[in-house]
């Protein structure tokens, strides 16, 4: 049994605007579904509509953050080997 419910619905995007998620998703090792969400809920928090789990909200943007940075120094540090 999981732990939460899912909604599945189908998506249609731009070839221009899949291949950005796509390429995002990539660089933050997520899949694209994780992606969307990811956007989402973070377009959500910036608007305030999601206030409820703050913290977690936080800690999840923050994570992310670190995330992206590490990438960005690894991808860096392999160009200048």
């Amino acid at each position: 049994m999981k732990d939460y419910d899912e909604v599945q619905f189908h998506l249609r995007l731009p070839p221009d605007v899949h291949e950005k998620v796509k390429q995002r998703a990539k660089a933050n090792g997520r899949s694209i579904n994780l992606e969307i969400i990811r956007t989402l809920e973070q377009s959500f928090f910036r608007s305030g509509i999601a206030q409820e789990d703050s913290d977690e909200r936080v800690a999840t943007l923050i994570s992310d953050r670190v995330r992206e940075i590490a990438f960005e120094i690894i991808k860096k540090e392999k160009t200048r080997s």
